[in-house]
């Protein structure tokens, strides 16, 4: 089950923005690359400071 905040977007409307700013063509498939590699700085970022994502979360 995906959780979307009312006003996040979906992968094909990301898509299409950079599109429309890159003057390119901007496949859901990169859009999905680029967030994978976003991710994984900011967890290196995080590790070489001494955090974690659980460091960030709020517990249940």
């Amino acid at each position: 089950m995906e959780c979307r905040s009312d006003d996040a977007a979906t992968e094909e409307e990301i898509a299409a923005a950079l599109s429309e700013e890159e003057g390119r063509t901007v496949t859901v498939q990169e859009v999905r690359r680029i967030e994978h590699q976003a991710m994984r700085k900011l967890r290196l970022a995080l590790q070489v400071r001494g955090h974690t994502s659980a460091n960030l979360l709020p517990e249940d």
